[in-house]
This record gives C-alpha cells, sequence and structure tokens, in this order.
C-alpha cells in the first residue's frame, strides 16, 4: 500500500518518479491505514528511530472500531 494513493502498490512501479511523488505529495496516512485494516491487516510496524505515528495509527484503529496494535522496532 502506498500513503501517496492509499491503495495497494506493485513495488514495480516504486521508480524515482514514484518517490519524487511520494517526497512532495500529502502523506495520506489515515486513509491508507483503514485501506490496510479493510484488507484485514491487523499489526502495523513502525520502522523509525522514534516511534511518532503509533499514536495517530491507534487512534486510526480505535476510530474504525478494530483491534489492530502498532509497534515500534528503533
Amino acid at each position: 500500500f502506498s500513503t501517496v494513493t492509499g491503495e495497494l502498490l506493485d513495488t514495480a512501479g516504486m521508480d524515482g518518479e514514484y518517490w519524487y511523488t511520494n517526497l512532495r505529495r500529502t502523506v495520506r496516512l489515515e486513509e491508507t491505514t483503514r485501506a490496510l485494516l479493510a484488507a484485514g491487516h491487523r499489526v502495523f510496524v513502525e520502522v523509525s528511530p522514534h516511534p511518532v505515528l503509533q499514536l495517530g495509527l491507534q487512534e486510526t484503529f480505535e476510530a474504525a472500531g478494530s483491534d489492530a496494535v502498532a509497534l515500534g522496532t528503533l
């Protein structure tokens, strides 16, 4: 899934243009998270030195009535 489009992403499309667009467009985290929940995903792992997205993810899970969990790694 892509936070640029909020939809499933074929990784073959992750070229220079995709990453250019990714850096310049609005991050659609909530929309993408809801799409992932609808697709059955329930465990989200944030790979970063500081888990800044966990609170937003948890709020989205609760608003969607989901029992999903978000985990930080580093």
